[in-house]
């Protein structure tokens, strides 16, 4: 059974989440050449806007995905600073062309993603979250119908199968690095090959599964013993300089892991409850310190 890797060991990627940190909170991760996902797919995965006018919904796309009736989880880069700002759920497979939209009732961002930028551990903090005014049709918190179920990276058996057999990667981002790609806003999977695991992150490559524009917040699944999907990570971006190259050579992304902490202040910030992690003792007090800097 694979352990952990210390975060304090692993160089490169920690090189790579300074690289993705220096870039600014504004930068949006693209699931490059990724398969198409038909309506009815993935179906707790949707997009997020702060606008559908065609101009801002291309700025300010990124993806997000139902973990409650009421709460999505998504990177807290793709969040605007004042929680009360509202943001759209988009539903479908064409956030251009919705085939429901849902508005938020307020935000989270966990602040030490951005308080605590020197850190390796910063990157696993890019989490946030939007808790919609009224719940999601067709999702019921008791069955999990219409909802992710979670995992947990502290899971030594998930971490075995991470690396065995990758995660499965979803999101509304464009087929290429050009921010005005016509293509972004389509939702896309695709199964990226998992390189290094520290204690709140984890990345990824693979020749369709580098994160673009619009990817970020999107879920990594990987799939249980069981065969069930569960949702092991968030989005969080590409650094800059490990994008496509000119000869299509995927880059790496970054992914803030699921763990009891991280789901400890989704509850708290959210205000609402979320199903224990396997293998977790519940939300003690002292699994959500970091989360006071909200």
């Amino acid at each position: 059974m694979s352990a952990l890797r210390s975060p304090y060991s692993l160089r490169a990627l920690a090189a790579l989440a300074l690289a993705v940190l220096a870039s600014g909170a504004s930068a949006r991760s693209r699931i490059i050449d990724g398969t198409d996902v038909p309506a009815g797919q993935y179906p707790e995965v949707f997009a997020i806007a702060q606008s559908l006018d065609e101009a801002t919904l291309v700025q300010t796309l990124c993806t997000a995905v139902l973990v409650h009736p009421q709460v999505l989880l998504t990177a807290a880069h793709c969040l605007p600073e004042d929680p009360s700002r509202p943001v759209t759920v988009i539903a479908g497979p064409d956030a251009r062309a919705p085939l429901a939209t849902y508005a938020s009732a307020r935000t989270a961002r966990n602040r030490a993603y951005f308080t605590t930028q020197s850190d390796i551990q910063a990157t696993g903090y890019d989490l946030g979250v939007v808790v919609l005014e009224k719940p999601m049709p067709g999702a019921d918190a008791e069955t999990g119908a219409g909802l992710a179920k979670l995992a947990s990276i502290a899971d030594g058996a998930i971490v075995e199968t991470l690396h065995r057999d990758g995660a499965i990667v979803v999101g509304y981002g464009g087929k290429n690095t050009a921010y005005t790609d016509a293509s972004t806003g389509t939702k896309r999977s695709a199964t990226a090959k998992v390189l290094e695991i520290s204690t709140y992150a984890f990345s990824t490559s693979g020749p369709s599964a580098a994160v673009s524009r619009g990817d970020s917040g999107g879920p990594a699944y990987v799939v249980d013993a069981t065969g069930e999907l569960r949702l092991i990570g968030i989005a969080s971006g590409v650094p800059k300089s490990r994008r496509l190259d000119v000869a299509g050579l995927p880059g790496l992304s970054l992914y803030a892991s699921m763990r009891s902490e991280l789901a400890c202040w989704v509850e708290k910030a959210s205000g609402f409850p979320l199903p224990s992690l396997p293998g977790s003792r519940g939300c003690e007090p002292e699994t959500i310190s970091f989360g006071a800097l909200n």
